[in-house]
Formats: C-alpha cells, structure tokens, sequence
C-alpha cells in the first residue's frame, strides 16, 4: 500500500569508516561501525523517531515532530566519542511516499545531498526544516547561505550545526539567522574578483572565470590532483556562482573559517572568501583562491 506524509527525514552516516576498515580489520572495524550504528538507532527511538532503513553505514530515519529530529541530531553529535566513529548527517522536511516499509521521493533525495554535504560533527539542515522550529531550538544554527541541489529547480537554504556548538549551545537568535540571510541576499555587486599568488582576475556580469589543470583555463592549477577543468566561476544578476566540475571536489571556506566540500554541485557564494580545488586550503598542497564581490 502506498501513503504519502508529511515529515522531517533524516540521514546520519559515520565519518570515517573506511580508514577504519584499513587500520582494525574488517571483523574489528565492523564491530564498531555495527555498534555505532546500533546507538544511532537508539537515539532516534528515544526521541520519538521511526526507523526506516540502514543502507551501509548510514541510517535514514523519519520524525513527525521537526523538534524531535533536531533532539536526536544533537544527541547523535555529542555521542561521537572516538574521533573514527564521528557521523555527519542531513535533515530536510517536506512530501514523501510510504510503500512497503521505506520512504521515497524529492525529500529523501535532497536529506542525502545534505548529508553529503555535511562535514565531520556537522548536520546540515534544509531552510524548510528549520522553518519548522520556534526561535529558541534553532538557536546556534548557523546560515551556511543557498545550495543548488541536484535535481531541485532552485537553490535550497542550507544551515548547519556542529558538535563544538551542540555543546555549547551558543545563543544565536533566529532573527539574527533571518537578517543575516536576507543582507546577503541584498548584496547588489558588479564583480567578483579573484586572487591567486599575487595575480587578481576580475570576472564581471554575464562572465565566467575557469580555473583547472589545462593550459585552457583562465587560471591555470598545474598540479595532478587538480582536474583538467576543475570549477567554473561566474557573475550573474549579483550573485556569484562556483560550479564543481572535478572529481575530488572543491573546497569553500565560508563565514568564521569554516569550509564545505562541494563535487558536481554549483554553490551561491558569499560575499567573500577563500577557494582550494581537490584539497583543504589549511593543507600544504592547497592553491587558494581569494574572492570578494566587489
């Protein structure tokens, strides 16, 4: 029998789990994954949650109460423990289908890029989940600004909790989330301009910036872990726009020196910042790129 519901769906997966395949073994390791896993499944059942299914390391779960999948988010990052078995997670709320034990449909799809998307000790959650909470449960949520996620007409807000600020549970009202999301959008811009080692490339409306391994792109990466045409800036309408098009992926380090991986996705930028193609711009590999809209 098929049913349709509206509900918040989460997904948690540990962090980690193949380096620990490779250090314990695989008796050890799945012993510790399949422990993990089982307090996982705990935690959802303590707040209220339905367990759904378990694909891999991960656990998909579905909440009638958006306060009752944020609880179990927080319990799930201060349970974490040893660093191996840390998880990162996505949270959505909308539309699905119910058939056969499992759920389906656009909400589940967009849970799982979140989840993607999060790194180590962090969830990351849907504009649309978090207009679900009052004020003070979404306090120390922080705006990571608007995502394009594959397959979605248009751009999703995105906001993000780590362990660190699950802990301390920073006050952080949601107006102050709501002004800060609506100044960025109010950035009227005419430019957005790169530095790279002492060179600056200005990448005005309508343009684009490439930036890859090929002598082609406008700016040239020559090292081997960077992709032949690794990501595509561009300027449109004051918004810019940095679309992943490599294999390892992008990172981007957005407000407070946090940074986010994106691979395949275009990402809304903010008003400045730093960019590193395939690696960490804290690693001694990194090449980054500042930007600012100007």
């Amino acid at each position: 029998m098929v049913e349709r519901a509206v509900t918040s769906i989460l997904i948690a997966d540990i962090t980690g789990s193949t380096e620990l395949y490779s250090r314990l073994g695989d008796v050890a390791a799945q012993q510790r994954v399949a422990g993990t896993v089982a307090q996982l499944r705990a935690i959802v059942a303590e707040c209220d949650g339905h367990f759904v299914a378990q694909k891999g390391d991960d656990v998909l779960a579905s909440f009638a109460r958006p306060p009752d999948a944020l609880a179990a988010a927080r319990r799930m990052l201060k349970a974490g423990g040893d660093d191996a078995l840390s998880i990162h997670a996505g949270i959505t709320f909308g539309r699905v289908v119910l058939a056969e034990g499992d759920v389906f449909g656009e909400t589940v799809n967009v849970a799982s890029r979140l989840c993607g998307l999060a790194s180590k000790d962090e969830i990351c959650l849907s504009g649309a989940f978090v207009d679900q909470l009052g004020a003070g449960a979404a306090a120390d949520l922080q705006p990571l600004g608007p995502f394009e996620i594959r397959g979605l007409a248009h751009p999703i807000e995105v906001f993000s909790i780590r362990k660190d600020s699950a802990e301390m549970n920073t006050e952080v009202s949601r107006t102050k989330i709501d002004s800060a999301v609506r100044r960025r959008d109010a950035v009227t811009a005419s430019a957005l301009v790169l530095e790279h080692r002492g060179r600056s490339l200005a990448c005005p409306g309508g343009k684009t910036v490439v930036v890859g391994r090929s002598d082609a792109c406008d700016l040239v990466l020559p090292h081997a872990w960077i992709s032949r045409r690794h990501a595509v800036f561009s300027m449109h309408e004051g918004r810019a726009t940095l679309a992943d098009k490599s294999s390892l992926g992008t990172f981007v380090q957005v407000e407070g020196g946090r940074e986010i991986l994106i691979r395949r996705e275009t990402l809304i930028l903010p008003p400045k910042g730093i960019v590193s193609a395939a690696v960490s711009a804290a690693s001694a590999e990194a090449e980054p790129i500042a930007f600012e809209i100007v």
